[in-house]
């Protein structure tokens, strides 16, 4: 009686470490995208007479969480961005 209990007891155990080493066994890749804003967008225009002066300016230039990484980011669709190890 006392060998058949130890018997079950053991596979449950085995049955539950199983069971935790198949979750860990593998995942799909992961698939990132970027979100893009809806047409409609307007241009501004200036009214009046075009100033003779022009002054252009570039201020500091910050990279976007997303591509900050050290893998390689590729865009592959209008959406979709890859990462290269």
């Amino acid at each position: 009686m006392r060998t058949a209990l130890f018997g079950q007891r053991q596979a449950i155990i085995l049955g539950v470490i199983l069971v935790m080493l198949a979750g860990c066994a593998g995942s799909p890749p992961s698939t990132f995208y970027q979100l893009s804003s809806l047409g409609g967008q307007t241009q501004v225009t200036r009214e009046g007479a075009p100033d003779q002066s022009l002054i252009i300016a570039i201020g500091p230039v910050r990279m976007p969480d997303y591509l900050d990484r050290s893998q390689i980011v590729t865009r592959s669709g209008k959406n979709e961005l890859k990462l290269a190890e």
